[in-house]
């Protein structure tokens, strides 16, 4: 009978026993479960990343593809300029520019060399600091993005006026470069081009910095485009 207690008591042992040894396991498979979701959800985030920094890269090199062919539109018709023409269209990107971008002294230069009787017209930002002038040609591996976007748009702006043109002007995922601590400028800039001159502008962005701007606000989904309502 003892033999039977004591062999009934070592079950009962075995049994807790495996019942501890079978929560631990339990335990742990929940652990690893959530951190295998923990994993699934950085690696899906991470994807999504990815496609959104994919998708800024393409829309990044589009521009820089418009602002180049741009830019060399521009620099074959102001090699026909007077310097009077030069110096106006220098003064009113300056000006803009240091408006925007209040904490940077920025000037916009433009230098026409004349070489054989054929004119070669160059670009450049300078920016003033405390010791030095750092000269900058307008290109993108050497000016900051939100610059050259907005410098590109000031002299489309000049151009449309200069030639007496239409008051439109489309922009595609335009000034996403620019950092938040200039878009209040910028907005107030593109206020002032719309009630004095008219200026009708159409912006296609991702970007809800511009969504108070715009008097009017359409979302375009699956082909389909809805006015959203203020």
């Amino acid at each position: 009978m003892q033999t039977e207690i004591t062999t009934l008591k070592n079950a009962n042992n075995d049994i807790k026993e495996i019942e501890t040894r079978f929560r631990k396991l339990k335990d742990k498979i929940v652990e690893k479960n959530s951190e295998f979701l923990s994993a699934h959800y950085n690696i899906s985030q991470s994807t999504e990343i990815l496609e959104e920094k994919i998708n800024e890269y393409n829309n990044l090199t589009k521009d820089i593809e418009i602002h180049q062919k741009a830019q060399k539109i521009l620099q074959e018709l102001i090699a026909t300029y007077s310097i009077e023409k030069v110096k106006k269209i220098e003064k009113i990107v300056t000006d803009t520019l240091r408006v925007i971008f209040y904490d940077k002294n920025l000037t916009f230069c433009v230098d026409v060399v004349d070489k054989k009787n054929q004119k070669s017209v160059y670009f450049f930002i300078e920016e003033e600091h405390a010791d030095n002038v750092i000269r900058l040609p307008l290109s993108q591996n050497s000016v900051a993005g939100g610059i050259l976007v907005v410098t590109a748009f000031i002299l489309q702006i000049y151009f449309i006026k200069y030639f007496n043109l239409p008051p439109f002007i489309f922009l595609d995922e335009a000034f996403s470069q620019v950092s938040d601590q200039y878009i209040p400028n910028l907005n107030q800039f593109l206020s002032s081009l719309k009630d004095v001159y008219g200026l009708i502008i159409v912006l296609i962005t991702h970007d809800p910095r511009f969504s108070e701007l715009a008097e009017r606000t359409y979302e375009v989904k699956n082909g389909k485009y809805t006015l959203i309502e203020k």
